[in-house]
């Protein structure tokens, strides 16, 4: 089970009663799971304090399958940076929006496009506002919604950079897939981010505009100092693949005492041992 503790910690950015219906689930992994695996220590931290008793946390970073990308059309129109996730208000989607916005009014045509992957989500009725009734930022920031792994992966190795202005988040798997294709990542100065991106990426305060626009620009230069810098830190990241973060969790799983369960029926117990119930993976 997927558990992401941002609608605890964060109420705001989530459907209306989504912090509620977590808290119920969180109720149900004390009573019946030995132990809980999450993608970052980060999240270990903040799952911790809303457990009405204390379980065994493993920390198992989320892994990347992404195929290597090859050429994109994209690439061909002009430069483009990448946004990757569900457009919802954590994302931040509105201050890449604006800083487009003035992009376009500054170069024109000569600005970067923007290209926003990923599903519609919930509690965004301004990004969607400028999104679908925006003339000025129409034919630069580009919505592609959902794409393939291939597409994606295209997409990300062409990009000048991967943007990812979060307010919150539990790991970060697009700065992952985007370091695995070799794509520079400007990206929330998070601890879960840090501990993702392993001091490759840009990282920038959220709410600070400015620094968002005087990372974005120079990236477009034909040989940019900054982006170069980048490159030349990623052979120091290390890809964790699929297979290390499922064994890392399984051994801990395996490595658990079993406790006795009280007052829980013996198909819900038989049920509680299974895998998907006894250990739980929180985002």
């Amino acid at each position: 089970m997927h558990y992401p503790i941002i609608h605890l910690d964060f109420p705001e950015y989530g459907r209306p009663g989504e912090a509620a219906r977590h808290r119920r689930r969180l109720a149900t992994v004390a009573r019946l799971a030995d132990g809980m695996v999450v993608s970052s220590a980060e999240t270990g931290t903040a799952v911790s304090r809303y457990l009405p008793r204390v379980l065994p946390i493993h920390v198992a970073p989320l892994g990347v399958s992404l195929p290597i990308g090859g050429v994109t059309s994209e690439a061909m129109v002009r430069p483009y940076f990448l946004c990757v996730g569900t457009i919802e208000p954590r994302k931040n989607h509105l201050l890449l929006q604006y800083l487009w916005r003035r992009l376009v009014e500054l170069r024109g045509n000569l600005a970067p496009r923007l290209l926003i992957v990923g599903s519609r989500g919930w509690e965004n009725e301004n990004v969607l506002d400028l999104l679908d009734r925006c003339t000025a930022l129409m034919g630069h920031v580009v919505e592609l919604g959902a794409v393939s792994d291939i597409r994606l992966a295209a997409l990300l190795r062409s990009a000048r950079a991967l943007l990812m202005p979060s307010f919150a988040e539990g790991f970060g798997l697009p700065i992952a897939k985007a370091l695995s294709q070799g794509s520079p990542v400007i990206c929330s100065d998070l601890a879960a981010l840090r501990a993702v991106g392993q001091g490759v990426p840009e990282y920038l305060d959220p709410l600070c505009a400015s620094a968002w626009r005087d990372a974005v620009q120079p990236y477009t230069a034909p040989a940019p100092p900054r982006r170069d810098a980048q490159l030349a830190r990623m052979p120091d990241w290390r890809r964790v693949t699929w297979q290390e973060h499922v064994a890392s969790a399984v051994a801990f799983a395996e490595g658990l005492p079993a406790r006795k369960r009280v007052g829980v029926s013996a198909p819900t117990a038989r049920a509680a041992a299974q895998p998907d119930e006894g250990w739980v993976l929180a985002r």
